[in-house]
């Protein structure tokens, strides 16, 4: 089975619409929609639904599709091992990551990266746990950055940080010592990515708080502001507090809540050689909480 094929298929599909795949490509829409016809024709299978609108799998083909993309994925793993048989790390990693390790932790491990094994081209995908995980499932990922590990993956703790609170300067819990997740009951809160099964879903679940969501927010950016704006408080961790700036106060819990962010892939042994030299620095870069003190106030 030619992989070119394949490729061309899962450019249209992602990118919605023959145009916008021959353009990435460099083919043109004719040749594209001859090679995935030719596809088609050689697995007697409709893959795709072209429309006016664009192009869309068809119905049912969603695990042939996946099926696909790992073959794809192992070709690739496959040039890569050769290319490192010859001594040249090459090829290209796709890291998804939760929004406060892309901003904070993992720039610096890329660009050390990036300078050791220059061949490996990097694409960065940030967003919250569910949608990490269902493109890591996808074969869209080689690796996520994320907070609650699902079982069926190997897990590798990097990072050390812990949930704090975000408050207007001017709040009535500025100045309290010993501050319990109790504390935020019925207080009016500014909500990033609400049930999206974020770090801070599980921080009220797990406290068997239920908050009072006044605004909810995309991003934990815009919830920062809102909070320096004095639109309500915010939970969040404090590794994304160290990205933002502004007029807002970052308070820890008493005892500290804390919170761990690791890189998830499927079962090592199957890892790329890029992915795994990512991985050993990944670890050398561990962050710990000890290594943030003094950035917030009790």
């Amino acid at each position: 089975m030619n992989t070119d094929k394949i490729s061309y298929l899962i450019e249209a599909v992602e990118s919605g619409t023959f145009t916008a795949a021959a353009e990435k490509l460099g083919v043109t829409q004719s040749g594209l929609n001859r090679q995935i016809s030719s596809l088609e024709e050689e697995l007697k299978t409709t893959l795709i639904v072209r429309s006016r609108k664009g192009v869309r799998l068809a119905r049912g083909t969603e695990k042939i599709y996946a099926r696909l993309k790992a073959i794809c994925r192992q070709e690739s793993i496959l040039r890569e091992e050769l290319a490192e048989f010859h001594g040249v790390l090459c090829g290209e990693l796709v890291i998804g990551a939760y929004y406060s390790a892309a901003v904070s932790w993992l720039p610096k491990v890329v660009k050390e990266f990036s300078l050791k094994h220059p061949y490996v081209s990097i694409k960065i995908v940030d967003g919250v746990d569910r949608s990490l995980i269902e493109k890591l499932d996808g074969g869209e990922l080689d690796c996520a950055i994320i907070a609650n590990p699902p079982k069926g993956y190997d897990w590798y703790p990097i990072i050390e940080t812990e949930y704090v609170v975000w408050l207007p300067p001017d709040h009535q819990l500025k100045d309290k010592k010993d501050l319990k997740p109790s504390d935020l009951s019925d207080l009016p809160m500014v909500y990033p990515r609400a049930h999206e099964d974020t770090d801070i879903d599980n921080f009220f679940v797990v406290n068997k708080l239920k908050p009072i969501v006044k605004f909810e927010t995309k991003g934990p950016s815009s919830a920062y502001a809102m909070v320096a704006a004095g639109l309500g408080i915010s939970v969040n961790n404090l590794l994304q507090s160290r990205s933002l700036k502004g007029n807002v106060l970052v308070r820890s819990f008493s005892p500290r809540k804390k919170l761990e962010l690791g890189i998830l892939l499927p079962p090592v042994e199957s890892a790329s050689p890029a992915m795994l030299a990512f991985l050993a620095l990944a670890q050398k870069h561990r962050l710990t909480l000890a290594d943030q003190a003094g950035e917030t106030e009790p």
